[in-house]
């Protein structure tokens, strides 16, 4: 059989200038959850930035045509002039089918253009609501592709440093990952990191006791959004998948089978 190697990526920036790997990114509490939301409720389209205000300026028509404002600030609540805050209460509550979310986070909308601008072309947004469902869309394409997965942890901090909940997730990910590649006659092999990884699964109960423990869930319970950890912590709840895309400098996630490739 042929090989396929999983690796993971703890920060962002541990991924190689123009890395071949197909890559699933994760800030699983709570930008990689919220977009897979967003998309799970009809979402067309999430443009990520860095500076929403800016983007709806430069883009006049969303003003009228019903685009919605998803960011926080560096708390984790609703930034000022948002519609909503990542928080998955918040997107239970909100109007999304059928619009765009211009969306922006402290972590998980920076990992993806930090990969962008590394040259990765093939980004999927994965969570542990959606960890079968990605990984074998990653996988998949891997395969066509003839190349690797990597799992890529948004991290802490501006993505600067590792976050338990992201690496946690990530081990979840490579599970089904490897699990997928031997149903498509692929031999698994995996990177020391995801060695490290995967020692997770062993050390706390689940995902619910991991994210409690972690330094994202403690921001969850100082901002009264402990719910958000059990939700985030949902294992297989949704088939629906996001993959990143780049059109004329523009950033957007859609879901996969509703995204046009270029």
């Amino acid at each position: 059989m042929n090989e396929i190697l999983f690796e993971v990526a703890f920060m962002p920036k541990d991924v190689k200038e123009n890395s071949s790997p197909v890559c699933v990114v994760i800030d699983v509490i709570r930008a990689s959850t919220t977009m897979t939301h967003l998309l799970k409720k009809g979402c067309r389209e999430i443009v990520l930035t860095n500076d929403e205000q800016q983007t709806m300026l430069e883009n006049p028509s969303f003003r009228n045509d019903g685009t919605v404002i998803c960011a926080e600030q560096l708390s984790g609540s609703a930034a000022e002039g948002a519609d909503f805050s990542p928080s998955l209460m918040a997107v239970a509550k909100g109007d999304v089918e059928g619009r765009r979310v211009v969306m922006r986070t402290t972590n998980g909308t920076v990992a993806i253009h930090t990969l962008q601008e590394r040259g990765v072309k093939h980004i999927f947004v994965g969570c542990m609501n959606n960890a079968e469902a990605v990984m074998r869309e990653a996988v998949l394409l891997a395969k066509e592709l003839d190349t690797g997965v990597m799992i890529v942890a948004a991290g802490r901090d501006n993505t600067r440093i590792a976050a338990l909940d992201d690496a946690y997730c990530a081990a979840e990910l490579l599970k089904y990952g490897k699990q997928i590649a031997m149903e498509n006659e692929l031999t698994p092999i995996v990177a020391d990191s995801g060695v490290i990884a995967s020692s997770l699964l062993v050390a706390y109960k689940d995902a619910t006791d991991a994210f409690l423990q972690s330094a994202s869930g403690a921001v969850m319970k100082r901002i009264d959004c402990e719910r958000d950890i059990f939700t985030c912590a949902e294992k297989n709840t949704t088939d629906v998948v996001g993959k990143a895309s780049f059109i004329e400098n523009k950033i957007s996630v859609k879901e996969v089978g509703k995204l046009v490739y270029s």
